[in-house]
């Protein structure tokens, strides 16, 4: 195995989903470009491979056994068994991460919320044996080698020169009460779910097609009219009436949520004592990043999200014109009261439309700023949007990256790459010429 005594240059990807059923192809492409990378160092120093949460797609993966295995949240037997299909299904990628490995190189996996099940012990332990078996290395060299995998369930940090976090708690409908624990306050061998979690598990495992459609979340009331009108009567009648159920449970999936406390536990507050010590930081800089975080979402928030609040106001404005007609009929009242009624109408639909914001870009680079501050850092690298980003933030050297997850365009994930100078100083260059070759190859 190869040995190296120079500190890593970083790379750094995002939003891989690794393992989707619906992305057939994606695992042998990312094998090729890794492979790439293991076999070409930047300057003589090997890689450390950053990847910045949602790396392996558990929350498209249905539980094996039907309806009855969606009905709770994610436990820890399911996770372990989705764990070994997603192994099955992204072979190529683990078998890549396996040679990358023996080449003597890291991996790191920071904690996203499409993967949030490395928070548990078992599946992190059970990932490290399956990358060690792909390797090749014998079972004493693990023990030798076993820093050289590492989860993250928070971030990835180096003083003073970069900060690496997935971003979801940025959005309010994917944010968890607490990121260093499961499930807080409740069994901890079972995950939280945010609300967009809970709509997979009430509404999409029940519709597989779902999965494949993307870019959803940009799409107007009228949109989804259009679309559910385009299924068929059979199917749209089922999709609406899914519709209903999914807004009720979840209304009631966020009545049940634990409340969101800035106050962590005592378990939580040794976890972050511990962080700090390991990443040479102050207790109360990572105090200050929880206070940067978006509150989970609340019930209103859900109803907004999903478009609830757009019917009850068409229904609304619906029995209201009954009503007015019914009481008026033809006559000058009426008249004038259906078009007040519209106007009214038009300007809480306008209203409505400005509260609901789904942009998770403008959020993250405005999260990014803080970060950088908070942290005492020049680099914040995000994912989470699917939106690639390359910002400067002040001075020169200071940047927000985004890698924005896979460039379809090529097939291949999008990357930043970091080099260390040789006082160990983080600075972002241009992909290596034998990446950008084997990017037009593909």
């Amino acid at each position: 195995m190869v040995q190296f005594n120079s500190e890593p240059n970083l790379l750094l990807v995002s939003d891989l989903h690794l393992g989707d059923p619906h992305l057939a192809g994606r695992s042998e492409a990312f094998a090729r470009w890794l492979d790439d990378h293991a076999e070409n160092l930047l300057e003589e120093r090997p890689w450390r491979l950053l990847l910045n949460g949602d790396t392996f797609e558990f929350l498209h993966l249905a539980p094996q056994g039907g309806p009855s295995a969606w009905e709770g949240p994610p436990d820890e037997a399911s996770a372990l068994l989705k764990l070994a299909r997603l192994s099955r299904a992204a072979r190529p990628a683990i078998e890549a991460m396996g040679r990358f490995l023996r080449a003597g190189h890291d991996l790191h996996f920071i904690v996203g919320n499409h993967d949030r099940e490395l928070l548990l012990r078992p599946v992190a332990r059970l990932l490290r044996r399956i990358l060690f078996r792909a390797s090749g290395l014998s079972r004493g060299e693990w023990k030798t080698h076993a820093s050289r995998i590492a989860v993250h369930p928070w971030f990835y940090c180096e003083p003073g020169e970069v900060y690496v976090e997935h971003g979801n708690q940025f959005d309010e409908y994917a944010s968890y009460t607490e990121v260093l624990e499961a499930n807080p306050g409740r069994d901890s061998r079972t995950l939280e779910e945010p609300s967009s979690h809970a709509a997979v598990r009430y509404f999409v495992y029940r519709d597989s097609d779902l999965f494949a459609m993307h870019h959803v979340d940009d799409w107007t009331f009228i949109q989804y009219i259009r679309w559910g009108i385009e299924q068929g009567p059979l199917r749209g009648l089922k999709l609406l009436f899914g519709y209903v159920q999914l807004v009720i449970q979840l209304v009631r999936h966020e009545f049940g949520r634990m409340d969101f406390s800035e106050r962590p536990s005592m378990r939580v507050q040794r976890m972050l004592e511990g962080l700090a010590r390991r990443h040479g930081m102050r207790l109360s800089s990572l105090e200050a990043l929880r206070r940067t975080w978006r509150r989970p979402a609340t019930v209103f928030s859900v109803v907004r999200c999903y478009l609830a609040d757009r019917f009850a106001l068409v229904l609304s404005l619906v029995v209201a014109a009954a009503v007015i007609w019914t009481l008026g009929g033809a006559t000058w009242t009426t008249a004038v009261s259906l078009p007040g009624l519209a106007c009214a109408g038009a300007l809480c639909w306008w209203l409505l439309s400005r509260m609901r914001n789904l942009d998770m870009v403008p959020q993250l680079e405005r999260a990014a700023i803080l970060v950088r501050r908070i942290a005492g850092v020049r680099i914040v690298a995000f994912g989470h949007s699917h939106v690639p980003v390359q910002q400067r933030l002040g001075k020169p050297g200071n940047w927000y990256l985004n890698p924005g997850g896979w460039d379809e365009s090529v097939n291949l994930p999008s990357s930043f790459v970091l080099a260390r100078d040789d006082e160990d100083h983080l600075r972002l260059v241009d992909s290596p010429s034998f990446a950008l070759q084997s990017t037009h190859s593909a």
